[in-house]
């Protein structure tokens, strides 16, 4: 995205023109270009200060003269309550952004793919009725393969509602949290593939897949001791993310002993 569009979108968006799509998609650009997010703050300081320059003001006229400037000024009452907000993000991305913690978020799973989702084994079904439930789980799997993202977020969220086997509630927490992962709604990520782990006697292999999206989850989501207690216990299971949890832990800790 040119500077130029960049720019005429931070208008729209300063000025509560865009859509919650727009918004987020604006949002993704930012985290890509670090730049952008810097234009972004500049133009949010610069209306802060003409806010603050404008109250003044006020202060030095009254009555009808100030209706006819209040009439003719800018509407910043409208939107410098987000203008703050977005100064206390840009500052949180910053933070996030520099450092020595920094280094091991850019080690940190950016996306899921959708092929990492599970499916159901409908002719092992066992209770009557659920394989249902399992074909559900199926559908939804095949929607995200295929790219229809909200197809498969409805079929998930539809099933949640409804009474489920361990293994099925397990395996759509697991799906879901990967949908949520991928939409960088990570606290909600989080709490599906919490569900997902706290589930006894699945199988193996699902559990060591829900803690690790999991640990990486707390980490997008700045706990970064509870995600390296996680990659801990990943890695003293000895399974198939054993390698990369050992090179996230031993990286958190040489990062951790340099600040």
């Amino acid at each position: 995205m040119r500077d130029k569009e960049i720019l005429k979108n931070i208008d729209r968006y300063l000025n509560g023109e865009m859509s919650v799509e727009e918004a987020d998609q604006l949002w993704g650009e930012f985290l890509e270009n670090p730049e952008h997010l810097r234009l972004l703050e500049t133009e949010a300081h610069s209306r802060s200060y003409f806010k603050n320059k404008n109250s003044k003001t006020r202060q030095s006229i009254s009555g009808d003269e100030y209706d006819l400037y209040e009439k003719s000024a800018p509407a910043y009452k409208n939107w410098i309550y987000a203008v703050a907000a977005i100064l206390t993000v840009i500052l949180m991305y910053n933070l996030i952004s520099s450092g020595p913690q920094s280094e091991f978020h850019s080690e940190l799973l950016t996306s899921i793919s959708a092929m990492e989702m599970a499916t159901m084994d409908v002719y092992r079904t066992t209770k009557e009725g659920a394989e249902i439930h399992d074909l559900t789980i199926n559908r939804g799997y095949e929607a995200a393969v295929s790219g229809r993202i909200d197809e498969s977020f409805n079929h998930l969220s539809s099933l949640l509602e409804e009474p489920l086997q361990p293994a099925q509630r397990a395996v759509a927490n697991l799906n879901m949290g990967i949908l949520h992962f991928n939409n960088s709604d990570f606290d909600l990520a989080t709490e599906a593939f919490s569900i997902t782990a706290s589930i006894e006697d699945i199988p193996d292999f699902l559990l060591e897949k829900s803690m690790w999206f999991l640990a990486h989850s707390l980490a997008r989501e700045g706990k970064y001791q509870e995600s390296v207690n996680l990659f801990t216990d990943i890695y003293h299971q000895n399974g198939f993310y054993r390698e990369e949890a050992e090179k996230l832990i031993n990286l958190f800790d040489s990062l951790s002993g340099d600040s």
